[in-house]
Parts: C-alpha cells; sequence; structure tokens
C-alpha cells in the first residue's frame, strides 16, 4: 500500500485496483489505516473469509507492506506450532533432568566418599584416602581432605608417641620412688651400724664406702624424680 492508500501489489487484484475510499468492508478500512498511519502490528479482517495479517511501514518510500494468510491456516499453523513447541519444551525438560541427575550425580559421589572416609577416620582408621577423579571444586576439597588425614595420622603417631613417653616417664619415677625407700633404710642401718662399730677400722672402712654410695644413688634419683615432677608419682 502506498502513501495515498492505492493497493500496490496483490496476488488477487491488480495495481491500483483500488485503495482505502472504495473499500466497504469497515475491517478492510480499519486495517488499510493502520497500515496508512504507518502502524505495525497485526489484524483479522474479512476478504473472502477470515484473514490475518502482519503488517509493518517501509519508511523510505512512505509505504506499508503487510503479510496475509487465511484465518483457518493460522490456527493450523499455530497449533503445529503449539505442538512442536510442547514437544521442544518437553524433550529439552528431559534433557536438562538428565543433566542435572548426572551433575548431582557426579558431585554426590566424591561426597559420599568423603563421608565414608570421615566415618573410618572417625573409628581411628587414618589411612583412608579418598581417589581423585576430577580437577574442578570436588578435587580440590578431596587433596584437602587427604592432606588433612595425612596431617591427622602424623599427629596420632606423634600423640601415641608421646603417651608412650609419658607412660615410660610414669613408669620411671614409680621405680626410682621405690627405689629411694630401700635406699633410705640402707642408709640408716649403715649409719647406725657405723655409729655402733666405729671402732673397727675395717667395718667403719666398709660402711663408709656403703653410705657413700648409697647417698650417690639418693641424690641420683632425687634429680632424676626432680626431673620428672611433672609426672604422678605411685604411692
Amino acid at each position: 500500500v502506498d502513501k495515498l492508500g492505492w493497493i500496490l501489489y496483490h496476488p488477487d487484484y491488480a495495481p491500483y485496483t483500488f485503495n482505502l475510499l472504495t473499500q466497504e468492508e469497515p475491517t478492510v478500512r480499519s486495517f488499510l489505516v493502520e497500515m496508512l498511519v504507518g502502524y505495525s502490528g497485526w489484524d483479522v479482517y474479512e476478504d473472502n473469509g477470515l484473514q490475518v495479517a502482519a503488517y509493518a511501514p517501509i519508511k523510505t518510500p512512505g509505504w506499508s507492506i503487510a503479510l496475509t494468510m487465511s484465518f483457518s491456516e493460522f490456527v493450523r499453523d499455530s497449533e503445529n506450532l503449539r505442538r512442536e513447541t510442547t514437544t521442544i519444551v518437553f524433550i529439552t525438560i528431559i534433557i536438562v533432568v538428565m543433566a542435572l541427575f548426572i551433575l548431582a550425580s557426579n558431585i554426590t559421589r566424591p561426597v559420599n566418599r568423603l563421608v565414608r572416609a570421615t566415618k573410618k577416620i572417625k573409628e581411628g582408621n587414618f589411612d583412608s584416602l579418598v581417589a581423585k577423579y576430577s580437577h574442578d571444586e570436588v578435587g580440590l576439597l578431596t587433596d584437602a581432605f587427604n592432606e588433612m588425614v595425612v596431617s591427622l595420622n602424623d599427629t596420632q603417631n606423634k600423640l601415641l608417641q608421646s603417651e608412650k613417653l609419658a607412660s615410660m616417664g610414669r613408669f620411671s619415677a614409680c621405680i626410682a620412688h621405690e627405689v629411694r625407700n630401700p635406699l633410705n633404710a640402707m642408709h640408716g642401718a649403715a649409719t647406725y651400724l657405723k655409729r655402733k662399730r666405729g671402732d673397727d677400722e675395717l667395718i667403719s672402712e666398709y660402711l663408709e664406702l656403703i653410705i657413700n654410695n648409697i647417698e650417690r644413688l639418693n641424690t641420683f634419683v632425687g634429680d632424676f624424680l626432680h626431673f620428672a615432677k611433672k609426672t604422678p608419682v605411685c604411692y
């Protein structure tokens, strides 16, 4: 349609056969007015049956163009498009669900392995390293978990070693304490004998030797107990 309202091209009419003024059908006149104003959109009009048209302006010559089809064909094509769209949406949903399931499986499997390994660590098994199957965030988490397990294993070994040393210290302190009691008794007995038999030079000499060695052992035991003073002594 040109800017004066003449039909320039139509599949059923010759050029310049009719214009806005020659049209008696109100729906056609309304449709042509929309085109002459330069609007774009779509409309339904009567021309040997209901017709559907989509129109838009051609700015340079001031014309307007419309593409038309019968309303029944439009409904049929719309129904086909609806079915195709529904099918595409349904297939898309299935693909998305499958992709999400695969993605969730790829995430939950290594996480479940980490959970099982954590339960083993809780039971005291520090050899539960988790195999790494990816280099993404889950893989980084697996590396951090394995490093934590190795560190916990080292700490556990150090704690066991420290506990062994502490037990040895407590045991040694108990032995030293038990040794000190007879040493004190022997020292007292030797001192008593020296005082009673001090006139015998041979006995006095041997008792002096015994007393000196007992005092030396006492000093050694005292130093040992002082070193292990933080360890509780057995009574």
